[in-house]
């Protein structure tokens, strides 16, 4: 090559290099000039309408002015995610059953066990806006842990992990607890019948024989987040959601041992705490309406998990009798109500009744089981409601045992 030939193909180069440099930078401009600029004041004004307008109608989300609106000007909605409806019938009204189920793994030691879920999540969903990268109708959500503190948003029903035959199918005499008097037990205090536990809303739980479980576990968030789209209806793609739930356990055990101060009677556990990630992703469907106490309804979401890896510890040192827990134990038949699980962590508090009957603490090391398994949200279905539900519990009613 000459050397005319190299200096011209050098400029050639430089040509082409500067008109793309000017054209990246045109059309940055470009896109620049096409946002809309407003100030904190106008924003703010933009924020106080929109919402306005989706408190009067809640059909006003499926207007793209609207949507292009809360994009453009970060517009950010507090939301609940409630997994019951509401039922019809005013003030004191139940919600529907639960149709949400997790399949938790355990192993060939426990199996898989699958807990019904309830309860409601509470999040903020900002719109993402088009000019940084999202798309029309897309919503960054994220679910504060501030504000999804264990016992006020998600639960599951008791979990039943063993069971043993002998509970009734043989008496004391031989190994079992069918002729036990549970009426004529006290452990140091007032007598209760210790086999008055109601779990007839649970059809998993079997309290004649079972020996091992959970109680009503309650769900916190230590963090969470993901992504909606209220335009697109494709499988799988209109939500993703991670979490990383937070679960108190408390155990709940029968044992079965003549020799023992606990010989057939349940005793609880302190709690323990455990990690539980969880991932979801399904649909999202824009359904405007009025729910029947009165929330408005922005849309219906229809997930199912994607199955991780747990290691979940449960306590194994008895801290009260079960029955105990109760402010006010009923008749048998009846039913025990006002339970309330003891505050207190594994294996640092027994009572003072099981002391003085010979229950000590558990050598350190051996208060608690490792359960090792999967986790996977089989299905949930739910709400997407406008604004954070303000009570305890009121997303899902009553607590249980």
């Amino acid at each position: 090559m000459s050397r005319r030939s190299a200096r011209t193909s050098i400029a050639a180069l430089c040509v082409v290099a500067l008109c793309a440099v000017l054209t990246v930078g045109a059309t940055s401009a470009s896109a620049g000039s096409l946002r809309p600029h407003y100030t904190a004041k106008q924003k703010a004004a933009i924020h106080k309408s929109l919402t306005r307008q989706l408190h009067r109608n809640p059909k006003a989300i499926r207007s793209a002015k609207w949507l292009r609106l809360a994009a453009i000007t970060d517009y950010k909605l507090p939301l609940t995610i409630r997994l019951n409806a509401k039922l019809p019938g005013g003030p004191g009204t139940g919600f529907a059953p639960s149709n949400d189920l997790a399949a938790i793994d355990l192993g060939s030691t426990f199996g898989v066990v699958s807990p019904n879920l309830s309860g409601a999540l509470r999040a903020e969903g900002r719109f993402a806006d088009p000019f940084e990268g999202g798309t029309l109708g897309q919503i960054d959500v994220s679910v504060p842990s501030a504000d999804n503190a264990a016992g006020s948003t998600l639960k599951t029903n008791p979990i039943n992990l063993l069971t043993n035959a002998a509970v009734t199918g043989a008496n004391v005499a031989g190994g079992g607890c069918s002729d036990y008097n549970y009426g004529a037990v006290s452990l140091g205090g007032p007598a209760f019948n210790d086999a008055a536990d109601n779990f007839t809303t649970f059809a998993d739980v079997n309290p004649q024989s079972t020996v091992f479980r959970t109680t009503e576990l309650a769900l916190g968030v230590g963090s969470g987040g993901g992504v909606a789209n209220l335009l697109n209806a494709s499988p799988d793609q209109g939500a993703r959601l991670a979490l990383s739930l937070n679960a108190r356990i408390w155990s709940v055990f029968r044992t079965i041992d003549p020799g023992s101060p606990l010989n057939c009677l349940q005793a609880i556990t302190g709690y323990v705490d455990n990690p539980l990630p969880a991932k979801v992703l399904g649909s999202l469907t824009i359904s405007p309406g009025v729910t029947a106490d009165g929330r408005l309804r922005l849309a219906r979401i229809s997930v199912h998990g994607i199955a991780t890896n747990i290691n979940v510890a449960a306590c194994l040192a008895p801290e009260n009798a079960f029955a105990a827990t109760y402010a006010n134990p009923t008749p048998a038949g009846g039913g025990p109500s006002g339970f309330a699980p003891p505050n207190d962590a594994c294996n640092t508090v027994i009572a003072p009744a099981l002391v003085a009957n010979g229950v000590l603490p558990l050598p350190p090391g051996s208060e608690t089981v490792q359960l090792n398994g999967n986790l996977n949200v089989t299905s949930l279905t739910g709400e997407v409601l406008i604004g954070n539900l303000p009570a305890v519990n009121e997303a899902s009613g009553a607590a249980t045992h």
